[in-house]
């Protein structure tokens, strides 16, 4: 799992989620899709929108579990 000291949560997640799309060969839209039930939720957390703690949590989880089958 990617961890960058100095990078808040929500840019770990995003930086998480780029490399996973990399990685798998998976648009970011479908994973923002998978992740947060949005095509465009990625995208609008880089452009510094916010998001219920809960589904970020749920978003977080769901990647980890992911990145481990991966």
């Amino acid at each position: 799992m990617l961890h960058i000291v100095g990078m808040t949560d929500v840019e770990q997640f995003i930086a998480r989620a780029r490399a996973y799309c990399a990685k798998r060969d998976v648009s970011p839209t479908t994973l923002s899709r998978k992740l947060l039930g949005n095509g465009k939720r990625l995208g609008e957390l880089e452009a510094g929108k916010s998001l219920r703690v809960d589904t970020f949590a749920r978003a977080k989880s769901l990647l980890s579990e992911m990145e481990r089958a991966a």
